[in-house]
């Protein structure tokens, strides 16, 4: 548990040195669970929030408005949710396109079922984001 506090931290800092550069910039955290991203939602949000960051999830519970996508910072999201909002050709490839930090946490499931999922996801979130 000491790890996953002390990880949390660390992306906490940088999530907030990355913002004191450019507050118009987009992040997407992207969980490999829903109670994962229920839980780093959670987390993110009250640390974040005195900063006047957004935190939202985006997940097949939770979906959010064109305008939450537009007044939040941070995304957090499933694989399997980012897949669908990535692949569609129309209405949510704005959201990747103003991605400029994709952090995919359990990185180490590239090696498991749902790896080759996780590389697509890696591969279509930079092409949208350099067109």
């Amino acid at each position: 548990m000491q790890l996953k506090k002390c990880s949390s931290s660390l992306t906490t800092l940088l999530l907030i040195e990355i913002f004191v550069v450019d507050l118009l910039m987009q992040i997407v955290y992207v969980a490999p669970m829903k109670a994962l991203a229920a839980e780093m939602t959670e987390n993110f949000g009250r640390r974040l929030e005195p900063l006047g960051i957004t935190v939202r999830e985006l997940t097949g519970d939770m979906q959010m408005t064109k305008a939450e996508i537009a007044s939040t910072q941070m995304i957090i999201t499933t694989p399997e949710k980012w897949d669908v909002v990535t692949r569609k050709s129309t209405g949510d490839v704005s959201l990747a396109t103003l991605v400029r930090l994709l952090i995919i946490d359990e990185v180490h499931l590239l090696h498991d079922e749902r790896g080759p999922v996780l590389e697509t996801l890696v591969a279509r979130t930079l092409r949208q984001v350099w067109l």
